[in-house]
């Protein structure tokens, strides 16, 4: 047997944010987290929705739990900032930032608020002005993590500079993957300025939660490869449970390694990405590991966001 969410510690007088919590792998790392005594901010766009998944996740494990819904449309950088304000307000530390929240293959093309394609935007640049907004509580608070969720998808990922928002060409799934790799370069390059500038925390993680059917689907594009995980996802993935135990392994265990990228891991690789299994370290795109990739990126995004972001 591996490591399942049983296993997470009591996280009693921690505080955790999970962007995207009210569907899906956010609602059930939000669930875990909060079973375990976290005080869990759910970060969504949709605070009515965020308020039903509320009143569900307590009926499940118990009314004393501490949760809390607060407004965040991560692909608004407005909205991530008055986010960050208010959360920066409220509480005095951090313990996990999970950033969860992302959209799959939008067709057609979309752009966020601020002009930026809505994959990019959403996956990416928000989490990334997040990270930088709430770094003061996330320096100061012993042990804080910041875990970026990724996909299978970031292993066609790639970077293609001079088209980076899709405004030549757009192909929905190859953007998708490729803002699933920058999760991937934004952790890395996050714990390698961290461990640079000498500073203890936070420590940084990425994961993929293998073949899961989630919300992200149906408003990805229904072209065949859609429909064909569709199919696939109703008898042979994993569900909400063994999906989310890479983000919970990387938020919560003891022995999660900082800079490491987690997802489902097993005897047989295949087997594993697609019905779950239990979470392990795992190589990701090579491109991941590329420094100046990495460092192309956080560049690009700081140009983006029209901020530095120092650590």
């Amino acid at each position: 047997m591996g490591w399942t969410a049983d296993e997470i510690p009591d996280l009693s007088g921690k505080v955790a944010i999970v962007t995207g919590a009210n569907t899906g792998l956010g609602k059930e790392i939000a669930t875990r987290l909060a079973e375990h005594d976290a005080t869990t901010v759910m970060a969504c766009r949709t605070a009515a929705k965020a308020e039903a998944a509320k009143k569900e996740i307590l009926a499940e494990i118990g009314e004393r739990k501490r949760l809390e819904v607060m407004a965040l449309d991560v692909s608004s950088l407005e909205s991530v900032r008055s986010f960050a304000v208010e959360f920066s307000s409220k509480y005095k530390r951090l313990d996990i930032l999970m950033e969860n929240a992302g959209v799959m293959a939008l067709d057609p093309k979309q752009e966020s608020v601020d002009g930026f394609e809505m994959q990019f935007a959403t996956n990416h640049i928000g989490h990334f002005l997040l990270t930088k907004m709430l770094m003061p509580l996330l320096e100061k608070t012993e042990g804080s993590r910041v875990v970026t969720h990724s996909s299978a998808a970031n292993f066609s990922g790639k970077f293609q500079w001079d088209d980076i928002q899709g405004e030549k060409s757009y192909k929905p799934w190859d953007q998708y993957s490729m803002t699933k790799l920058a999760n991937i370069c934004f952790a890395n390059e996050l714990n390698k300025r961290v461990q640079t500038a000498g500073k203890g925390f936070p420590t940084t993680y990425s994961v993929h939660p293998g073949g899961v059917r989630t919300q992200l689907l149906d408003n990805a594009v229904q072209d065949f490869r859609a429909k064909t995980f569709d199919f696939f996802s109703s008898y042979a993935f994993g569900t909400f449970e063994t999906g989310s135990r890479p983000a919970l392994f990387a938020c919560a265990a003891p022995e999660a390694e900082p800079g490491a990228f987690y997802g489902p891991t097993g005897p047989i690789p295949m087997l594993s990405l697609m019905n779950g299994s239990y979470p392990g370290k795992i190589a990701p795109n090579k491109l991941a590991l590329d420094s100046e990739e990495c460092k192309k990126l956080w560049e690009l995004s700081e140009e983006l966001i029209e901020e530095k972001f120092d650590i």
